[in-house]
């Protein structure tokens, strides 16, 4: 029977308003989002957070909504439900799941993830629980600016990956327009974490029929093998850190 360490690797976490995420952000891009009384420009792309019907109205075991409303805002919660309850001895919070990397505005996004790392670090990694890392979210649409965020982030002790979500570029993760991102991950010491999204913006890129995109959501597991293996076959010879 294994007794060794036991590490989740996928834990959700989340703000409890996206107003969270504004004192991170430029004045610029503070007054761009909320210019008008309910917001001008969701922080999360339409239909993240709500791939798929579930009876009671939130793809989430209903038990994790904490006092804010939203699963995964909690600690206390996450702490009493996982950490605490099943002995875990690492967890790796993700994000719900990274939406942002597919703001339609690239530089939006751009800012939505350094706001979403800051977020992360001074609300999430700077607690005590030293069980407790984080991953970098990255704009995949901006590659450069995904690489500089990788350097500028990825010097925290307790950032253990970067986080590959949406799929922007509708180029599989493997192509070559990647590379700075897999270089800057490399030189951090970091490895590649993808999160597969199931309504859009696919590691291997969006399915060009109905039938592809049936499959995909049917089979999310072999779509995210096959996009491993393109990172794999494209990269792994070129970026060797010596």
């Amino acid at each position: 029977m294994y007794n060794g360490p036991i590490i989740d690797c996928d834990v959700h976490h989340n703000w409890a308003s996206e107003r969270e995420l504004l004192p991170y952000m430029p004045a610029e891009w503070r007054e761009f989002i909320t210019e008008r009384p309910h917001g001008r420009y969701p922080l999360t792309p339409r239909g993240g957070g709500k791939s798929y019907q579930h009876m009671n109205g939130l793809p989430y075991r209903i038990d994790t909504v904490g006092p804010s409303g939203i699963p995964g805002a909690d600690y206390q919660m996450v702490r009493d439900q996982l950490l605490d309850a099943y002995h875990i001895d690492r967890v790796i919070v993700g994000f719900d799941i990274g939406f942002q990397q597919g703001l339609s505005n690239p530089e939006l996004s751009v800012v939505a993830c350094r706001a979403a790392n800051d977020w992360c670090i001074e609300k999430w990694l700077s607690l005590p629980d030293e069980r407790i890392r984080g991953v970098i979210m990255i704009p995949t649409q901006d590659v450069q600016a995904a690489a500089a965020e990788i350097r500028r982030v990825g010097q925290h002790p307790r950032m253990c990956a970067a986080l590959m979500v949406f799929n922007g570029m509708n180029k599989p993760f493997g192509h070559p327009v990647y590379h700075p991102i897999y270089e800057a991950a490399v030189e951090m010491g970091l490895p590649i974490q993808v999160h597969s999204p199931i309504n859009r913006g696919y590691p291997a890129g969006d399915p060009l029929s109905r039938m592809e995109a049936r499959w995909r959501r049917t089979f999310p597991a072999s779509s995210a093998s096959a996009s491993s293996i393109s990172i794999r076959s494209c990269t792994c010879s070129r970026l060797k850190s010596g």
